[in-house]
């Protein structure tokens, strides 16, 4: 296996979006209750360059001669609110592998580079949000050591 981790360049831009559209469609299978498909792209490369230009974000790329996996990393502060202990913390949006390269370690590389990252900017934690219905995704994280702190419930209303 002969891939490197780096920071995502406006030049991979096609490349990332037919990673993140493959993410996409994988959540709109699987939540179609809350996602669909939108009729423009919802990350132009203006949205990428303005990722790549935030200090308090990153976005990293497993690069192999071409992308075969992403992930997104961001800053986010405590709410203001006298309870909460002032510091800020990293949320993992986004990590991605094509599956023709999963198994073979990417995800960790790209997730060790998400915690050096937000080790480097002095984040009190890493988190990240994981749908129920993706088990492998929940169980790359439990492996990493991430632990479940909050359940986000819901109830349809509708008909």
């Amino acid at each position: 296996m002969n891939v490197t981790i780096r920071n995502a360049r406006a030049s991979d831009h096609a490349q990332l979006a037919a990673l993140f559209d493959d993410l996409d469609q994988l959540h709109r299978d699987n939540a179609p209750w809350l996602l669909q498909k939108p009729d423009v792209d919802p990350r132009p490369p203006t949205w990428l360059e303005n990722r790549i230009a935030d200090p308090r974000s990153a976005i990293f790329v497993a690069d192999a001669g071409q992308c075969v996996g992403l992930a997104t990393v961001r800053l986010q502060d405590a709410p203001s609110f006298p309870v909460f202990i002032p510091q800020h913390s990293a949320v993992i949006d986004d990590l991605f592998v094509q599956p023709t390269w999963r198994g073979k370690g990417v995800a960790r590389l790209l997730y060790r580079n998400c915690e050096l990252w937000a080790r480097g900017r002095g984040a009190a934690w890493l988190e990240t949000n994981v749908y129920d219905f993706n088990v492998k995704a929940f169980e790359f994280y439990a492996n990493a050591g991430f632990e479940t702190t909050m359940r986000k419930l819901r109830k349809p209303l509708g008909e």
